[in-house]
C-alpha cells in the first residue's frame, strides 16, 4: 500500500465537495480557496510499527489556521487510510501543556493518528476519527 498523493486528494475535494484548492506560496502541503475562506493542510506519515502514524502541526502553522474561516488538516497515511479533521475540533488539544519545542520546529504538537482517533502526545486528550470520513468538510460547503 502506498499513500494517497496530494493530487488525488485535490481531485476528490474538487468532485465530490466542488472543492477547488490552489497551493499556498512557499508552503509545501497548505492549500487554499480564498473565495470561501478555506485551508487545507495534507501532511503525511509512514504507518509505524506500533500501528499509528505521526505528525508535527508548528505553532506557526497552527496561527495560519486561525486566519481563515474554516481549515481542515487531512492526514495521509503510508496504508492508504486518509482523514479528514476539522482544525476546530483539533484545536482544544493543542495545549501549552502538551507543546513540544526545539530548534528545528520551534514550538509545536506530536500527534499519533490511530485508526480511531488522533492523540496529542504529553496529554491524555485525543479527537475519535474515522477513515477517510470527509464529513466535516461537507458541513460548511
Amino acid at each position: 500500500m502506498a499513500q494517497i498523493s496530494i493530487p488525488k486528494v485535490l481531485s476528490f475535494l474538487k468532485n465530490e465537495h466542488g472543492l477547488l484548492l490552489s497551493k499556498l506560496a512557499q508552503k509545501k502541503i497548505f492549500f487554499e480557496n480564498i473565495s470561501k475562506s478555506i485551508v487545507v493542510a495534507m501532511p503525511s506519515s509512514k504507518v509505524y510499527e506500533r500501528g499509528n502514524g505521526w505528525v508535527d502541526l508548528t505553532k506557526i502553522q497552527i496561527e495560519l489556521f486561525k486566519t481563515y474561516s474554516h481549515g481542515y488538516i487531512i492526514f495521509r497515511l503510508s496504508n492508504s487510510t486518509v482523514y479528514y479533521v476539522d482544525i476546530k475540533a483539533l484545536l482544544p488539544l493543542l495545549t501549552q501543556d502538551s507543546m513540544h519545542e526545539n530548534s528545528k520546529e520551534g514550538k509545536h504538537w506530536k500527534l499519533d493518528i490511530w485508526s480511531n482517533k488522533i492523540s496529542v502526545r504529553k496529554s491524555d486528550s485525543f479527537l475519535s476519527v474515522k477513515e477517510n470520513d470527509s464529513s466535516c468538510i461537507r458541513k460548511y460547503l
